[in-house]
């Protein structure tokens, strides 16, 4: 899907199948995670315009759908309700110290 580094452009959508989240530590790829069908991968770095921190790759076939920053955009200015929740949670993630994953 991705790898870590590159520029969040999509909001990921898991369908089907199996995706592994892989951090690399000292040439050792560790697995932080497998997410399946009805896990969101990338929404936070989106609406933040950042980086991955991890790579995410299949591990078995799978399904996705995305939805680019673009047609995020389109949604939140026919959306006023959409477009005030997105950026109370991004404000909220912003202030608050709280660890928080991103996938």
């Amino acid at each position: 899907m991705f790898r870590a580094g590159d520029v969040v452009e999509n909001i990921y959508f898991i369908a089907s199948g199996t995706i592994n989240i892989v951090v690399t530590m000292e040439d050792h790829e560790i697995i932080l995670d497998k997410l399946t069908a009805g896990s969101v991968v990338g929404f936070n770095g989106l609406l933040n315009y950042s980086h991955y921190t991890f790579t995410a790759r299949s591990e078995t076939k799978a399904s996705l759908y995305s939805l680019s920053l673009e047609n995020l955009k389109s949604v939140l200015a026919m959306c006023e309700d959409v477009y005030k929740s997105v950026n109370s949670a991004r404000d909220y993630y912003k202030k608050e110290p709280l660890p928080y994953v991103d996938y």
